[in-house]
């Protein structure tokens, strides 16, 4: 059906212009597609997962292993890495290791439970292995746009999205395949078929005083355009934020997933509270203060910019092999932070 038709006079010619309004909307819903497909479980992801669990049972990433994830970080997404960014990119890492580990006093099968049955993983039943994931979606990414940099403060804003979108792969994989007692069942709502899908990043009403990281600028071309070196990618926390201008003008996701901020807040009004990290993981990240329902926005953009580049694929192949290369650092002595920058070509 096609509706809004405008005639237009011009000398002795005539023509119409034809505008299709359901145009947004069918764009808008294969997005949704997209994304519940993204965080959709899968039997051999669901195992993978739980073995990756399995063999790190409780373990953290030792300090050399995180030093050196972070100087990877730095180098591959900072312009003039330095040895304050590095550190800055260490603390986050440690923040995110010591204060997202579910039930810590608890043996490892308890923990997974509890993980299950909890509907949005605040906590994960295995930081280390999160980080691992997320870090894998960051390196996956470089990969993809090896020639990309980006502005100050990327590291941080690339790890704090990843690592949200490897906790929220990894709860309903394993929700799909880990029993838990009925009465823990009963207390959930959820039908067998919501279970497997969750609700957007957004942050919990308690930590909106906290700043969190900006998305990133979009391009002036066609929303299918993927080329990140037409973003700034992500915007230096250093820049602050006009708030007289329009969100819609200085931030829209890389598809146009949503055209208004009013249409982001109403497709998700419906859903339960998303995934949020406690006030120590973001400790030391800088941003503009913006209200409740931008900042939700800002972070939703971020999540699904990241999921277009990376073609709505989060599965892991390498986990495995991640956390063995993880453990091999607890054989080694401590290296210095030095010692790890001026050797990081070889590595």
């Amino acid at each position: 059906m096609k509706a809004n038709i405008y005639e237009t006079r011009k000398g002795t010619g005539t023509h119409s212009t034809t505008h299709n309004i359901y145009g947004k909307q069918n764009n808008s819903n294969n997005n949704s597609s997209r994304i519940d497909a993204a965080y959709s479980s899968s039997y051999t992801q669901a195992y993978l997962i739980l073995k990756a669990v399995q063999l790190n049972g409780r373990r953290r990433l030792t300090t050399d292993c995180v030093y050196h994830l972070a100087n990877s970080v730095a180098r591959s997404w900072e312009s003039n890495p330095d040895q304050e960014q590095i550190e800055a990119l260490v603390k986050l890492m440690t923040n995110l290791l010591d204060s997202t580990l579910l039930c810590p006093e608890r043996p490892l099968d308890d923990a997974l439970q509890q993980f299950c049955r909890n509907h949005v993983p605040t906590q994960s039943v295995s930081p280390s292995v999160t980080l691992l994931i997320a870090l894998e979606y960051i390196e996956r990414l470089k990969k993809k746009y090896h020639n990309i940099k980006g502005t100050s403060g990327c590291g941080h804003r690339l790890i704090m999205v990843a690592y949200m979108m490897a906790a929220k792969y990894m709860h309903v994989n394993l929700r799909s395949i880990i029993q838990t007692s009925p009465p823990d069942l009963s207390d959930n709502k959820d039908t067998p078929s919501a279970s497997t899908k969750l609700p957007p990043i957004m942050p919990l009403c308690r930590e909106q005083t906290t700043l969190l990281p900006s998305p990133p600028t979009s391009p002036k071309a066609h929303h299918l355009d993927s080329d990140p070196l037409k973003y700034h990618y992500f915007r230096s926390p250093n820049k602050p934020i006009d708030n007289n201008t329009n969100s819609n003008n200085r931030i829209m996701t890389a598809f146009n997933c949503q055209a208004t901020a009013h249409q982001t807040t109403s497709a998700s009004s419906s859903l339960p509270p998303s995934p949020s990290l406690p006030d120590k993981a973001i400790d030391g990240l800088e941003s503009p203060t913006v209200n409740k329902n931008e900042r939700h926005n800002q972070i939703l953009r971020m999540e699904h910019e990241f999921l277009h580049f990376l073609s709505y694929d989060l599965s892991s192949s390498d986990i495995l092999k991640q956390i063995r290369w993880a453990h091999s650092f607890e054989h080694y002595a401590y290296i210095p932070l030095a010692s790890i920058i001026s050797t990081s070509d070889s590595y």
